[in-house]
């Protein structure tokens, strides 16, 4: 097999290797007491415990977030800013009350 590029990349022996995939992650990711925490009155930062990388169509999914009895609104979610691992979101919400408790 040659792939046609300029350096001629070629296998000149068939692979003998067997290689299966790992098994489907079936846990969902869980959050501690302290998980989360405020950033600002409007960012909230969520630390998921999480052996794999989040899915990032259910992690941004913004419907994947509800507040304990309506109390503010999740209006968009990106992973943290250098987050290898990708277990950190930063999620925007409507305007948190500074004199407020949230749980």
């Amino acid at each position: 097999m040659v792939d046609g590029s300029t350096s001629a990349n070629a296998i000149t022996s068939e692979l003998s290797e067997t290689f299966y995939g790992g098994d489907e992650d079936d846990k969902e990711p869980k959050l501690n007491n302290g998980d989360v925490r405020a950033l600002s009155l409007t960012m909230l930062e969520v630390n998921f415990d999480e052996d794999n990388y989040l899915d990032p169509a259910t992690a941004l999914d913004t419907s994947n977030y509800e507040a304990k009895d309506d109390e503010f609104d999740v209006l968009d979610a990106q992973f943290k800013d250098n987050d290898d691992e990708e277990t950190t979101i930063w999620l925007t919400v409507s305007a948190l009350d500074e004199e407020e408790s949230y749980s």
